[in-house]
């Protein structure tokens, strides 16, 4: 007798028998003694002492997976022919696998455990096919061929589709996940990756949006139920109504008309903390107090995703106008390499929502490599008579990580020295002052403007009171750089040089008027100082950049004659003062970063004598201050 046919593949190499280890490339684990090729069928067998593991590269022809079997990739493994295995066969969240056959090739998500694939590389001319969803967590590229989705492709938080050759293409839909972090309640500028417009519809499940049409709208209700989405109106901004007049509310989110969202287009979103998440522990409406602390958000978008270059129109105009931009691509770009015409900005703005308190504005030179998120936006401004392109390409898609801050600036096409006011634990605000010969000492391209924060502002002057972020002038040892503050609240801070490149027999320094104190400009030196309710403490007349004058001989032309004994002093220090002309009189004693610590008022006089008590203070060096009218005098004394 005879049973049936029964086909029987006899394999000599490509056959696991895992005798010694996991290891894929020791050539003792496999079926004579050779590891496998590009050329080579493989065929995972069971019930081996040890099941393959893949941690640094590997290929193979055909890969099938018997019953019973697993192969757990750490590093990549490079597939040629068909993959053959069943649910969850291969675990593969930390590794790479690459599809380079010359036929269309499948995969199905159902093979990997949690139908989860770290990163996928297209190498197929012919593409590749995904017949089950599919997760990607790290990176998705295309070298040759298209990926054909049938809408089954996830790419988690933070997975990225990076540099694609050309002729490569994605067909169907991609799901992508944006986070948001939380811990701030406050506004982010927002992008999508399609080449298409989506509605807010699409993340308004994910977080709260209100609008005026409320619920019927698409919109979260609220008590104030004030807008919370943005887009922006290029034709409300100019130079003078500045860059808070383009942004308009939603007002529905179906995506329809001027409620599209649409491709290369910054969105402006509020994220708001819920009741019971206060800082004070105590519900406040929709949050705005600012001490909502909202969670982290994962916002789900879902479209026909962008690949290869993408340009931007932006129409013509004869006065400067703003312009919201969104980044095309699901990827981090560098700003450097994107192309851009003529009458485009030299410079562009970032809204970064940890800054400040509430979130602030800094300006960017773009010649100068800053990276921007994927999801996110930034602004710019154009002026030319005729319409100008903005040019993305694959080649400016960045693998380098986003940073923690704001980075500090580096290059080498001029000299400069970066400005950032700080306190301890946070960041307010940067200026950089840029020495360009070829700029003027008024506005020009190489100019940033300053846009206002909520918090504190920062920022250089102009003769005509202009304020700049980025001030690009030729200056030198003879110049002087205006600067200004502004802060809402009293408190103390700290002017820092987080970058510089000044020439050889730079004498500029950063001078405090107000206090007369000087400060090199050298690379992480700082000058702490404090803003109070005083209006003299902060504005546009207490700072400059400015090196140090000659000191010439005053005898006989002090305004006021100040004198202090004991010195040092133990308990009552005695000031005895003569003025040019009777005013309001005032004296203070401040500490050496310029905190108030006594203050005595002695009105309407031009002369007198005074006790203070200083007894109570510590050891140490301090500064009295005597003013009258519109006079100042200072000296420091020794407190023993």
């Amino acid at each position: 007798d005879s049973s049936r046919m029964a086909k029987i593949i006899v394999l000599k190499n490509g056959l696991w028998l895992g005798t010694n280890n996991s290891n894929w490339n020791q050539a003792g684990n496999w079926c004579g003694s050779l590891v496998p090729t590009a050329a080579t069928d493989v065929f995972i067998y069971p019930n081996t002492l040890y099941q393959p593991q893949i941690n640094d590269t590997a290929s193979c022809q055909q890969l099938v997976m018997a019953d019973n079997t697993s192969l757990q990739i750490n590093g990549i493994l490079q597939v040629y022919g068909k993959l053959e295995a069943d649910a969850a066969q291969l675990q593969a969240e930390k590794g790479t696998v690459v599809f380079s056959g010359q036929s269309l090739q499948q995969v199905s998500g159902k093979n990997f455990r949690e139908s989860t694939l770290k990163n996928l590389l297209v190498n197929n001319p012919n593409g590749l096919l995904v017949t089950d969803t599919l997760l990607i967590t790290g990176t998705l590229k295309l070298n040759a061929g298209k990926l054909y989705t049938r809408n089954q492709v996830w790419l988690k938080e933070n997975a990225r589709i990076g540099p694609s050759a050309a002729a490569t293409g994605i067909e169907g839909n991609i799901t992508a996940t944006a986070l948001i972090k939380g811990g701030r309640r406050g506004f982010q500028l927002l992008a999508h990756p399609f080449s298409h417009a989506i509605g807010l519809s699409m993340v308004k499940d994910s977080i709260d949006i209100t609008g005026e049409g409320g619920s019927l709208r698409g919109f979260t209700t609220t008590q104030t139920n004030a807008p919370s989405a943005f887009y922006f109106d290029h034709r409300n901004t100019n130079d003078s109504s500045g860059v808070e007049a383009g942004w308009m509310p939603f007002t529905n989110t179906n995506g329809k008309n001027e409620n599209a969202w649409n491709p290369m287009e910054g969105i402006r979103l509020l994220v708001r903390g819920r009741p019971g998440q206060g800082l004070d522990g105590t519900p406040a409406g929709d949050g705005s107090n600012g001490t909502y602390l909202p969670q982290p958000v994962k916002l789900q978008y879902e479209g026909e995703i962008n690949i290869g270059d993408r340009e931007k129109i932006l129409p013509a105009g004869s006065t400067e106008t703003y312009h919201s931009i969104g980044n095309p691509y699901l990827a981090h770009i560098d700003l450097s390499r994107v192309s851009r015409t003529a009458g485009i900005s030299r410079h562009y703005w970032l809204w970064h929502p940890l800054q400040g308190k509430q979130g602030g504005y800094t300006s960017y030179p773009f010649i100068v490599k800053n990276i921007l998120p994927a999801f996110g936006a930034f602004l710019i401004t154009t002026q030319a008579d005729v319409a100008q392109q903005l040019l993305f390409s694959e080649n400016s898609k960045s693998a380098d990580p986003l940073p923690d801050t704001v980075p500090a600036i580096q290059t080498d096409e001029w000299y400069y020295v970066e400005l950032r006011l700080e306190t301890d634990s946070i960041f307010w605000d940067r200026l950089l002052l840029v020495q360009m010969d070829s700029a003027r000492w008024g506005i020009d391209k190489n100019d940033a403007a300053k846009l206002l924060n909520n918090d504190v502002n920062f920022y250089s002057l102009l003769q005509n009171g202009k304020m700049l972020s980025i001030d690009a002038r030729p200056y030198n040892n003879e110049s002087t750089i205006a600067l200004g503050i502004e802060s809402q609240q009293p408190q103390t801070f700290r002017i820092k040089v987080s970058a510089d490149s000044l020439p050889p027999g730079n004498t500029l320094m950063l001078h405090d008027k107000w206090l007369d104190r000087w400060m090199p400009l050298t690379k992480d030196s700082s000058y702490a100082f404090t803003v109070t309710t005083d209006t003299n403490t902060q504005g546009n007349q207490r700072f400059e950049i400015s090196s140090r004058k000659k000191m010439t001989d005053s005898i006989g032309h002090e305004k006021i004659r100040l004198n202090m004994s004991p010195v040092p002093v133990s308990n009552q220090l005695q000031v005895s003062f003569i003025a040019e002309e009777k005013a309001n009189t005032s004296i203070r004693i401040l500490s050496l970063s310029g905190k108030p610590l006594k203050a005595v008022s002695l009105g309407m006089v031009k002369e007198g004598k005074v006790l203070i008590p200083v007894g109570d203070l510590f050891r140490g060096i301090y500064l009295l201050e005597l003013r009258c009218g519109k006079e100042l005098s200072s000296r420091k004394f020794i407190k023993d």
